[in-house]
């Protein structure tokens, strides 16, 4: 039974770590221009860019990048209200 549980988890292991292997190009490059657009505060364009990024991965985004495009949103619609 042990063997079986050690072969589960070594399967899930691989599994998870084969799926952010598989990340294309175009979604790299577009977390690094939303990440690029974040720094320089153009927040509402970061977030479009985090957008396309995770759309071209059929939504398979990392948490960081999802948290990133999440603030983006949100200070990027902050900016706009507050002026």
């Amino acid at each position: 039974m042990k063997n079986v549980c050690r072969f589960c988890f070594v399967i899930l292991l691989f599994s998870s770590t084969t799926c952010f292997a598989q990340m294309s190009a175009t979604y790299s490059n577009l977390t690094k221009e939303g990440d690029s657009l974040y720094k320089t505060k153009e927040y509402l364009k970061a977030a479009e860019a985090f957008g396309k990024a995770f759309a071209a991965s059929e939504d398979k985004g990392t948490i960081n990048d999802r948290y990133t495009a999440a603030c983006s949103w949100a200070l990027g619609f902050t900016k706009e209200i507050v002026g």
